[in-house]
């Protein structure tokens, strides 16, 4: 064995009984390169042994994450159909609020001109009405 692979071998003997010690995350390949002095290439190129063991260390941890993300992607799903269903409805209602507003629309002018024509006329009538002569009958009285 060379001495950087004895350097990776201690540097991850040491990142491991310090994570144990404390209760925290085994060591990733780039705590392990850092502390051996080692970039993390060197570690995946010429240390593939430590890096498979440091993989299999995050394996339970991985399949807990993996299923978190499972979770949380179903439930996303969820949420985008009850997104996407309440979209087709507000999309159905303003359909059907526009095509109201367009006979609305229709009716008012209907009325506006109905309206119209009726003034035009009363003012017609209005212009052509000549003063009432009352007739009288022979006798004098209103017939």
């Amino acid at each position: 064995m060379s001495a950087a692979h004895d350097a990776v071998q201690h540097a991850f003997e040491a990142l491991l009984i310090k994570a144990r010690a404390g209760g925290a995350r085994a060591p990733t390949v780039a705590a392990v390169a850092a502390r051996a002095g080692i970039s993390r290439a060197s570690m995946y190129r010429f240390h593939s042994d430590v890096v498979a063991r440091l993989q299999a260390l995050s394996a339970p941890s991985r399949a807990a994450q993996q299923g978190a993300i499972r979770a949380k992607v179903r439930l996303l799903a969820g949420q985008l159909k009850a997104e996407k269903d309440l979209t087709k409805a507000l999309a159905r209602a303003c359909a059907e609020l526009a095509a109201e507003k367009v006979a609305l629309v229709e009716q008012m002018e209907e009325e506006r001109l109905r309206f119209t024509l009726r003034l035009e006329n009363l003012q017609k009538k209005l212009r052509g009405v000549k003063p009432v002569k009352l007739l009288h009958l022979p006798d004098g009285s209103l017939p």
